[in-house]
């Protein structure tokens, strides 16, 4: 096989993301740059980045050169009046000056309607069925370091952390957040426990997510959780172990555990009651 074969296979791909629908939700992100001097929008060159990234290249050098092969082939499916696209420097310059957290709203927003409309097709009713809602149910929390931010050359440049929640059977990420330099995933994920993301749906995460006012916030907005305890809470970790070690069925429905306090009872064994209604 070729590479003009390679390329037709990879342009006939690429040819299925919806680009004007791209491009026009790409508008609503703020352009920080200056308006003297602009040659190409800021919606533009984030298109053609995303369609680079789509391709597999992960540098910004790699989807700018990417960008230039395939220059023929990007201003017929744009539709694009000038015959030119953006350099390397024209890329950089427009992300250091964007709110990333927005661009990251507005792209998960865009390829959540796109991926709702390629298993729906011209049927949205689909999407309310059993079948539907089964697939959207289970969204999982999970944070990663950037490799790519790992070496970067200035010193006192830190690396990228990104929290992203999504969702486990169709693999979609329905929202990201980028932690900041003095604060954690736990902080992190309040920003993302919003009604869209949590009504009727089950959430799995690490153990360091076992925080009281996350589950509390996960349980008013009408969803549900699996989380897991280790060592970050040991009092608590412990009288679940001994909750299960202990032989004694729960007979009552909806009953819950109580560690008996010091000096009240000598016997290791925990006590099951009855959970107030």
């Amino acid at each position: 096989m070729d590479y003009s074969t390679l390329v037709r296979e990879e342009e006939q791909r690429l040819s299925r993301v919806p680009l004007t629908a791209l491009y026009e939700a790409l508008k609503q992100v703020k352009d920080g740059r200056k308006k003297r001097g602009r040659r190409y929008s800021l919606a533009l060159i984030l298109t053609l980045l995303l369609l680079a990234r789509l391709a597999g290249e992960t540098d910004l050098r790699a989807a700018a050169q990417w960008i230039k092969l395939r220059k023929g082939w990007i201003i017929e499916q744009l539709h694009l009046r000038r015959e030119s696209v953006p350099c390397q420097g024209t890329y950089a310059y427009a992300l250091e000056r964007i709110d990333a957290q927005e661009l990251l709203e507005v792209v998960a927003g865009c390829l959540t309607r796109w991926e709702a409309a390629e298993r729906c097709e011209n049927e949205p009713s689909r999407l309310s069925e059993q079948a539907g809602q089964q697939e959207k149910q289970h969204v999982a929390v999970d944070g990663k370091t950037m490799r790519g931010t790992l070496a970067h050359e200035s010193a006192d440049q830190p690396s990228v952390h990104v929290l992203s929640v999504y969702e486990v059977r169709t693999g979609l990420v329905l929202a990201q957040r980028s932690v900041a330099e003095k604060e954690n995933e736990i902080s992190a994920v309040k920003d993302l426990l919003t009604p869209v993301y949590v009504k009727d749906r089950v959430w799995t995460a690490d153990a360091m997510h076992t925080q009281k006012t996350t589950c509390q916030r996960i349980d008013q907005l009408g969803g549900k959780y699996l989380f897991f305890f280790k060592d970050n809470h040991p009092t608590a970790h412990e009288d679940l172990a001994l909750f299960f070690e202990d032989r004694m069925p729960i007979k009552a429905p909806g009953a819950s555990f109580r560690r008996p306090k010091k000096g009240m009872d000598a016997s290791p064994r925990a006590r099951c009651a009855p959970a107030p209604r």
